[in-house]
């Protein structure tokens, strides 16, 4: 079937009237003549399509979409700018530094809603049955939708412009995966509903969004009316893809925006939308809302005047979908206001706020983790900047990309890892952050070979990277710092290998329960979870929950020569000493998980925690870190006490050969099985050295 700019002639006045005095005149003018010009193209394209019977041969191809959109692009986008100048809001968007962008983006979701009129058809259909019927301009409409969504959704962007936040930064490292501005499924999932069947629940929220008058129904149609259809979305219309690539394409000429631009720009206002439609606890006031604990945090963001002191409570003790927004977000508001924002550095900053929930916030501020120098946020901001132009950008020159990553290295605790001792682990490290960094990025909706960083942002990566290093590497480092030689170490690694549990060898084998609360054990899984993505090599590998995404290629593409790396290159830059460090990740991977039930449980159901399960399970005690001080009390008793069964310690110490306690070095078994016992001041260590010199 041919698809082609396709519209039945029509004869009938769908325009709306308006005085040429009227404020709205120009955007009235505008749009109409948009409208008409783009009615005129299908038909022509119609009748040229329809005296050619379809037959493609027999076509002037000067009617096919590609030509036509390279005609008239420059007119139709031009009076798509004329439109949006002519939006009121807009004249208080010109102060932002991104206004060009800003408006070069308005223009084409003006044009996609008047180009959204006309419904698209096949050649062969409308031969045999004839055009679907045109959709009336109702230019005032599109005037207020454009109006009311340009406020909602730019509001936030005026006020954190005003508190001197970049713009340009906050969009960069925004990380919200794109909407569909589908609200069905998300109001079915958190109203309250007497039935329990899905579909039942679903038609339910047609019908009240359909026929409902409520302030929050009719904001809900306000919005929709500006995003059905958004940017040549599937909606009621689905243009044919050579149609808005056709129109993609003039972008950057026409409008002064890029893919680049535009994407930041789609993903917040999938943002703005997702957490005002996730907060909305009723459609109707006969509806009871549902619980606060069913809607979370979204709720308070939403309205921070209904159910204050449960909005409260939540905040001063918030869960972990609230730390993970966060981190992806790096903002939260209260409306259209800023509150707290998280700097590259994971610091916070403060904005001047009146609201109660805001200064409930910043009075009891989320615990973001150790702060991240400067340094180290630079350099991992410009490798992602460097890697997306490499992918992006002719000739694709590596060496910058490769400059970066060093620059990472050397800004880590990694640098000072010097001499053939350390058996590359820079060159093995680099290889990582390779993984890292790609799997930070995604393409964009627009054009699959345009990557932006769409799934990790630069501080997201810096922050966990140098949490990653330092659960891998701190123990070694102070061993060695204590005598340990790390090459004898790796290769006494190789002949304990038999003795190994390593206990990610299946997919649902290293999870947490999608409850646990943050904690040092949470935010060490994140690690753990890492590594055994970084150990499993070249499979592209992704946890959404813990925002961890790893994949091996750089999708460099050239016309001519295709793929210029795209896997190879994780195999050119794997050092020959990576399995060496592969053992040495899963044993810190083995000993982490390895007591994982008794962790969770402690913080999820510490009454199963008992002495009992911990004599019967001491290597539990060698990470106080994860145990409450009751717990710890009892491993420090049955160590002193010697009250533990022996032999899953004696294992444990076979298979890991170091053992570290609070990431300090305690005791180590060399190649000849004798005990090396590190200088400590940690009194289950001491126990522990006592203990295994005995036995």
């Amino acid at each position: 079937m041919i698809r082609l700019l396709l519209l039945a002639l029509i004869g009938l006045n769908l325009h709306a009237t308006e005085s040429p005095q009227s404020p709205n005149a120009p955007f009235l003018k505008a749009a109409t003549s948009l409208y008409d010009s783009l009615v005129n193209a299908h038909n022509s394209a119609l009748q040229v399509a329809l005296k050619a019977e379809c037959d493609p041969s027999k076509m002037d191809r000067s009617f096919m979409t590609p030509q036509v959109v390279a005609r008239r692009y420059k007119t139709w986008m031009n009076l798509a700018i004329e439109m949006i100048d002519h939006v009121p809001f807009m004249q208080r968007l010109k102060s932002l530094p991104l206004y060009p962008q800003i408006r070069g983006f308005e223009a084409l979701h003006a044009f996609a809603m008047v180009r959204a009129k006309i419904t698209e058809v096949g050649c062969d259909d409308a031969l045999y049955n004839g055009a679907p019927p045109i959709k009336p301009l109702e230019a005032q409409k599109l005037f207020n939708a454009l109006q009311d969504n340009l406020k909602f959704f730019y509001s936030l962007l005026i006020n954190i412009s005003k508190q001197g936040l970049g713009l340009e930064s906050f969009l960069n490292h925004l990380i919200w995966f794109g909407s569909s501005f589908d609200y069905q499924n998300t109001l079915t999932y958190h109203l309250n509903f007497s039935s329990k069947d899905y579909n039942t629940n679903f038609k339910a929220v047609e019908d009240m969004v359909a026929k409902g008058s409520s302030p929050t129904i009719l904001h809900l149609k306000t919005l929709m009316a500006g995003l059905d259809n958004f940017l040549f979305d599937n909606g009621d219309y689905d243009i044919a893809s050579q149609e808005k690539r056709a129109y993609y394409k003039q972008l950057q000429t026409i409008l002064g925006v890029s893919l680049y631009d535009m994407q930041l720009l789609k993903d917040y206002y999938a943002y703005r939308f997702d957490i005002w439609l996730k907060g909305v606890r009723t459609l109707s006031p006969s509806q009871p809302p549902a619980p606060l604990d069913r809607v979370g945090f979204y709720a308070c963001l939403k309205d921070s005047t209904t159910d204050t002191l449960a909005c409260q409570a939540l905040l001063k003790n918030p869960d972990m979908d609230f730390y993970n927004y966060f981190r992806r977000v790096r903002l939260i508001t209260f409306g259209d206001e800023p509150c707290l924002y998280l700097t590259p550095q994971n610091t916070l900053q403060n904005f001047p706020s009146k609201d109660p929930l805001c200064k409930t916030l910043q009075a009891n501020p989320p615990q973001m983790g150790v702060v991240v120098p400067s340094n180290v946020a630079k350099a991992f901001q410009e490798a992602q900047d460097a890697l997306i132009h490499m992918i992006n950008e002719a000739p694709h020159d590596l060496k910058p990309f490769k400059d970066r990553l060093q620059a990472i290295l050397q800004a880590t605790p990694l640098a000072a890892l010097q001499g053939p001792k350390w058996h590359h682990v820079l060159d093995y490290e680099r290889l990582h952050l390779l993984a890292l960094l790609s799997g930070s990025l995604n393409f964009t909706d627009f054009d699959t070979d345009t990557y932006y960083s769409g799934s990790a942002s630069a501080p997201m990566l810096a922050y966990n990277y140098l949490h990653r290093i330092d659960f891998f590497y701190t123990p070694l480092i102070k061993a060695v710092q204590l005598g340990l030689d790390p090459s004898a170490y790796l290769h006494n690694l190789k002949q304990s290998a038999p003795h190994s549990n390593y206990p990610c060898t299946k997919d649902d084998s290293c999870t947490r329960p999608k409850n646990t609360p943050k904690s040092p054990w949470l935010e060490d899984f994140r690690s753990a979870k890492s590594g055994t993505f970084l150990v499993n090599r070249y499979k592209f590998n992704f946890s959404f929950e813990d925002l961890i995404y790893v994949k091996w290629g750089a999708p460099a593409w050239d016309e001519k020569r295709g793929y210029l790396f795209y896997g190879d290159l994780a195999k050119w830059w794997t050092p020959k000493e990576a399995p060496l460090w592969d053992l040495h990740y899963k044993k810190r991977i083995e000993a982490f998980f390895t007591n994982q039930d008794i962790y969770t449980d402690t913080l999820l159901h510490p009454e199963k925690v008992s002495a009992d399960r911990l004599r019967t399970h001491p290597t539990a005690c060698l990470q106080p870190q994860y145990l409450n001080k009751e717990a710890k009390a009892t491993c420090l008793q049955i160590f002193q006490q010697h009250t533990y069964d022996p032999k899953p310690l004696q294992k444990y110490l076979k298979s890991l050969r170091l053992i570290s306690i609070d990431n300090a070095p305690c005791v180590y078994l060399n190649s000849q099985d004798k005990l090396q016992a590190f200088k400590s001041d940690k009194t289950i260590c001491l126990a522990l050295q006592k203990n295994l010199t005995k036995e």
